[in-house]
């Protein structure tokens, strides 16, 4: 599996243009209340879908590197009784049994490094294919020092220890940073409600002043500014909070 790509499957891709539709007919309606409104906000679900699918790709890497702090563990304490890297990564389906079930994304790839140890190919290649295809630092930073390690002859358990505690201080300090912007987010989310519930709230109260707006070329370019402005702050907001390690 490559982690940087998503595959939808149909149930997914119908909840997603049900979204964007629903999305595209409440904003129609309301900057422009026509058809020919939603018809204009509607190719937009192509951005919509592309921001939905980063955040998917995201998640589940987020989900993958936390699984694998807990496999790194189990290795390490398999290292430390005498047991050679391969029979540790053997072993490790078996000992995150308690953790996580057969579908999760860790489990399904100590599958796939099982089947490819039983081919005999190098542990030092499976991992490298692992961190490629992950794209995740913490993954590619460990493939890299049992590359080393095997090929150096260095002590493993050593630079295993150092490596699992500077991915465990980095992912402490990731949830830090991810707890601190979280009130930030929801703050983010609120304020890209605030702009159409005002505009649904002059509708209603103002009906008469805000006819102007809906009609004739002068009302039709502003409101086409307010939602291309509106369209800019969803954006700007997503792109601040997107902070990594």
């Amino acid at each position: 599996m490559n982690y940087s790509k998503y595959k939808r499957n149909k149930l997914e891709w119908i909840k997603l243009i049900g979204i964007w539709s629903l999305i595209s007919i409440s904003l129609g309606m309301l900057f422009y209340k026509s058809i020919i409104g939603i018809l204009i906000v509607l190719p937009f679900g192509v951005i919509f879908e592309r921001i939905n699918r980063k955040h998917l790709i995201e998640n589940r890497k987020n989900e993958l590197a936390a699984q694998f702090v807990e496999f790194l563990q189990v290795i390490l304490s398999s290292l430390k009784a005498g047991t050679s890297l391969e029979r540790a990564i053997l072993s490790a389906r078996e000992r995150l049994y308690s953790l996580y079930d057969n579908t999760s994304l860790i489990m399904c790839e100590l599958v796939s490094m099982e089947s490819s140890l039983k081919m005999n190919i190098p542990v030092e290649d499976i991992l490298y294919d692992f961190g490629k295809r992950s794209d995740i630092d913490d993954i590619n930073q460990f493939a890299e020092v049992c590359k080393v390690s095997k090929r150096a002859g260095g002590n493993l358990i050593q630079v295993m220890e150092h490596t699992i505690r500077c991915i465990v201080d980095k992912n402490e300090m990731e949830r830090e940073i991810q707890a601190f912007i979280s009130g930030k987010k929801l703050e983010s989310k609120f304020m890209t409600v605030i702009l159409p519930a005002i505009l649904l709230y002059m509708n209603i109260s103002m009906s008469d002043m805000m006819k102007s707006l809906y009609q004739g070329l002068a009302g039709r370019l502003i409101m086409s500014g307010v939602l291309a402005g509106y369209g800019f702050c969803c954006l700007w907001f997503d792109k601040i909070t997107d902070i990594k390690v």
